[in-house]
């Protein structure tokens, strides 16, 4: 790999290992395993293998994800034929997302929306409720993902949670990883429905890189969604990598 996706890699491991609740866990280890407890594929997971039988691999995250829905991530900092393998034991295909960068060198004015204010939050119960639906987490799941967010704790860096505001409601979010190597990760994006095709989301990212530039880092990273990759590349990402995703029954 090249250095600058080895970045993201380790940003990317470090942020949703957080959703351990700083279990202690290594996203550095040779198998780094996360588990939120939210009913949702990507809030639990497996993020990379190295250096270990798959099987034996599928064995231990198989049991220390048992009773949660749960995704494993291949990328560049798995073993080569990490996917292929487990397809052979029988998982499934469950997507593919790409890696984009963005410099930070110059970043965009703020964008101004009619009635949107764009700020840092607290309020976790608001933050969660804006991206609950947009991400497919069930209405009855808000509590216990609202329990995760406040035991979130990622083993480097400092997470900041942006919230967009209108008449008084959070109705957007996104969150910045400020990793402790010049490297910021974004996450999290999500609108509600009926605020969409506003700008909304434009706004919170660039928000984001202005944040993270003012925090002295270089470069912001993200995985998009097939609806926000083009909001990401109006302001000014590109795709350097991709990771697929894998269900294993």
């Amino acid at each position: 790999m090249t250095e600058t996706i080895v970045w993201h890699h380790d940003l990317n491991r470090a942020y949703w290992m957080g959703w351990d609740g700083g279990s202690g866990g290594d996203p550095d280890a040779g198998l780094p395993i996360y588990r939120s407890g939210v009913p949702h594929a990507l809030l639990n997971g497996v993020l990379r293998v190295r250096d270990r039988p798959i099987g034996d691999a599928i064995e231990e995250a198989r049991e220390r994800l048992a009773g949660v829905r749960w995704i494993w991530w291949a990328g560049a900092d798995s073993d080569p034929g990490t996917a292929e393998a487990l397809l052979a034991h029988g998982a499934e295909p469950a997507g593919e997302v790409p890696i984009m960068e963005r410099d930070l060198t110059d970043v965009p004015a703020p964008v101004t929306v009619p009635g949107l204010t764009v700020a840092r939050t607290e309020d976790l119960g608001g933050y969660v409720r804006a991206y609950a639906g947009p991400n497919g987490i069930p209405d009855g799941a808000l509590d216990v993902t609202e329990i995760a967010e406040k035991a979130y704790h990622p083993p480097r860096g400092e997470l900041v949670r942006l919230a967009g505001v209108v008449d008084g409601r959070i109705v957007a979010s996104t969150s910045v990883l400020l990793g402790d190597d010049g490297v910021a990760g974004l996450y999290c994006v999500a609108t509600l429905d009926g605020y969409r095709r506003r700008g909304i989301s434009t706004a919170l990212t660039v928000e984001a890189l202005r944040l993270a530039q003012a925090a002295g880092h270089r470069v912001m990273t993200l995985q998009a969604s097939s609806m926000g990759e083009p909001v990401y590349r109006s302001a000014g990402f590109r795709t350097v990598d991709s990771w697929r995703f894998l269900r294993l029954p």
